[in-house]
């Protein structure tokens, strides 16, 4: 199983903009700023083929305020029970989704203590570093991607954010209406 985790920068994790220190593998900003946990745990989306990886990468997108570039690192489910990381499924939370199985493919990384924390920056240090471990869509992609999943009913304009909608209507004036 595949898992995306979200990331503001791929850029902040590879060093070209944040450098790197002489030995070290991330900056104390990213996990102060990209890792920041709630309870222990660090949310992630599960997807086993390209149509779920678009369905979850939605579902990301509609947990922000705006239609904005979205960068994110692909994690494997074997590296993560290495580096020994509890996994625990739980419904994830994203405003517009009525597609119940697409949320059902989030997870959080529990039990999210200093030392484990370190071995998930430097796994995504590592995933900012290969080239077909990461990705990044830019704000007309999202924009396509949320506007099909309306167009398929997964998703209903009128349950997601308010914030987001707007920008949405924004987008939509910007590329013209997708379907």
């Amino acid at each position: 199983m595949k898992y995306i985790r979200k990331v503001d920068s791929i850029g902040r994790w590879d060093g070209t903009k944040d450098p790197l220190y002489d030995g070290a593998f991330s900056t104390g900003d990213i996990l102060l700023s990209e890792l920041k946990t709630a309870n222990n745990t660090l949310s992630i989306w599960a997807y086993s083929n390209d149509n779920e990886k678009d369905e979850v990468l939605a579902a990301i997108a509609l947990t922000r305020q705006h239609v904005e570039r979205l960068a994110y690192v692909i994690m494997d489910e074997d590296e993560i029970k290495r580096l020994g990381i509890p996994l625990t499924p739980e419904e994830g939370l994203s405003d517009g989704i009525v597609k119940k199985e697409i949320l059902e493919r989030h997870a959080n990384l529990d039990k999210i203590d200093f030392w484990r924390l370190g071995y998930v920056a430097e796994y995504i240090t590592k995933l900012a570093q290969k080239e077909d471990e990461h990705s990044q869509l830019s704000d007309k992609k999202v924009y396509k991607l949320i506007e099909k999943f309306i167009a398929q009913k997964d998703i209903d304009y009128t349950q997601m954010n308010e914030h987001l909608r707007e920008s949405l209507d924004r987008a939509r004036l910007k590329f013209g209406k997708v379907i």
